[in-house]
């Protein structure tokens, strides 16, 4: 079981967007095992991830929304 959790776990990591589900999985074999502690750092690690995407994701939304204008002057906005 152990090896399963590993794999499960890694691949959540590796595809974090579609990665829930599998976090899911994971939580069922580690409560199983009763590996809480090891659990509750592979969701704080995912959770983490999961915040750096979406920043990133933001970022580059107002990236794409926001440009310079003639004379330097800034247009639009990413609206958050």
């Amino acid at each position: 079981m152990d090896l399963e959790v590993k794999w499960v776990y890694e691949a959540a990591m590796a595809k974090p967007a579609e990665g829930s589900g599998l976090m899911n999985r994971v939580s069922e074999l580690q409560r199983s095992r009763l590996k809480l502690d090891e659990l509750g750092l592979q969701l704080e690690a995912f959770w983490k991830l999961l915040r750096r995407m979406r920043a990133i994701e933001i970022r580059t939304y107002c990236r794409l929304r926001t440009y310079t204008g003639p004379r330097g002057i800034r247009r639009g906005s990413c609206g958050f």
